[in-house]
């Protein structure tokens, strides 16, 4: 009986560390806060996981063969007409280009995807996935930090 509980707390364990626990919920504009209030600290708490982040679309395309989502995160970097807006790149792999035909700016959606944390000026997430409501709901409102 020992030895049974001590295999099922293994495997408990190897579950938790393979990356099989819930993604975090975070909104944009927190997930970039985040990052650029300490990029070393984001990094540890977010990077490599799978996160569900939710936003205003800022605009979504194509390029390199994956389509990508850009999420507004409240902050424009630069001035005048040199200012950029900077946010959560969602990229899509192509078999899941068609969650994003009916997406477009201004909306606010929610995303799966995998952090692989900050690239030049947006926080980018791979593999990405549209997340319905339906799923949000189910496990619970998004964080807003």
């Amino acid at each position: 009986m020992r030895n049974k509980i001590i295999a099922l707390v293994i495997i408990l364990l190897l579950v938790v560390a393979t990356g099989c626990a819930p993604p975090t919920r975070i909104t944009a504009t927190a997930l970039h806060r985040e990052y650029r209030d300490d990029v070393i600290k984001a990094d540890l708490m977010y990077g490599g996981k799978v996160l569900i982040v939710s936003g205003t679309v800022i605009s979504r395309g194509k390029t390199g063969g994956k389509g990508y989502v850009l999420l507004d995160s409240g902050y424009v970097e630069g001035p005048g007409i040199w200012s950029m807006t900077l946010g959560i790149q969602c990229n899509f792999n192509a078999r899941h280009l068609t969650d994003l035909i009916d997406i477009s700016a201004g909306q606010t959606i929610s995303v799966k995807g995998k952090n692989t944390g900050l690239r030049f000026y947006h926080v980018v997430l791979e593999n990405s996935r549209i997340v319905t409501k339906n799923e949000i709901n189910k496990k619970g409102g998004v964080d807003d930090k």
